[in-house]
């Protein structure tokens, strides 16, 4: 039986839980101050588990190459799209993400205005550069052009939309040279352009690509010969 939306949406939701823990409390700073009970484990036993939920990233990037895919199959079984077709999804697929995102930028955006008036100021400095940061923000591209942003986990959508642009290579790869050609050259990104350490302030948005292509080729895989339906029915 095939992994269906619904399936999606908890795995999703199982991804949402361990970010939030993982923000939450991988360190004792992000709750310092507060009466935080972590029974039945130690202290530093939960902020280990809260800081391994960091591969909710790993989950959420499967899941997107995972839908990509299967909307890609829907217009042909054999990834055989015309170069209309490839646009028309690749800007579905943009717009979609762009209108969501914006809703939470702006909400968020009004929240810190409310709380602290000078905030655009302080983020985004005076004059006009202040408008156009948040522009770049506001599409989630700070990440990508290395511009200021109003909070440092927005980094994900520049993510995803590198994701969103790469996956008709990523399928052209697999229609022509199959599985294991995908995983290779997947392994190959990550070999040859290593992640920059997680200590270097904002690294550039490439430098987490490549930590994550291997999921991509593994959402591939997995959408078209069905993986995650067949382990669930197993």
């Amino acid at each position: 039986m095939t992994f269906t939306k619904a399936d999606t949406r908890k795995v999703k939701g199982m991804a949402i839980i361990m970010m939030v823990l993982h923000h939450s409390f991988m360190m004792p700073e992000r709750y310092k101050g507060m009466n935080v009970n972590f029974t039945p484990f130690a202290e530093e036993q939960f902020n280990w588990i809260c800081w391994s939920f960091k591969i909710c990233v790993a989950v959420f990037t499967f899941l997107s190459a995972f839908g990509i895919t299967l909307s890609y199959k829907q217009e042909n079984v054999c990834f055989d799209l015309t170069a209309d077709q490839t646009q028309r999804l690749i800007l579905r697929r943009i717009i979609r993400l762009e209108l969501n995102f914006i809703y939470i930028f702006l909400a968020s955006l009004a929240f810190g205005l409310v709380m602290n008036p000078n905030l655009m100021a302080e983020k985004y400095g005076q004059d006009i550069k202040m408008w156009i940061w948040l522009l770049v923000d506001m599409t989630g591209l700070a990440q990508f052009f290395q511009t200021p942003t109003l909070l440092l986990t927005y980094w994900y959508i520049s993510l995803a939309l590198i994701l969103i642009i790469t996956m008709p290579f990523f399928l052209l790869l697999y229609r022509h040279f199959g599985g294991v050609a995908l995983i290779g050259f997947s392994l190959l990104i990550v070999i040859l352009f290593p992640v920059l350490h997680d200590k270097v302030t904002q690294p550039p948005t490439y430098a987490f690509f490549s930590r994550y292509v291997i999921c991509i080729a593994l959402g591939i895989l997995s959408a078209d010969r069905d993986y995650p339906g067949r382990i669930r029915d197993w």
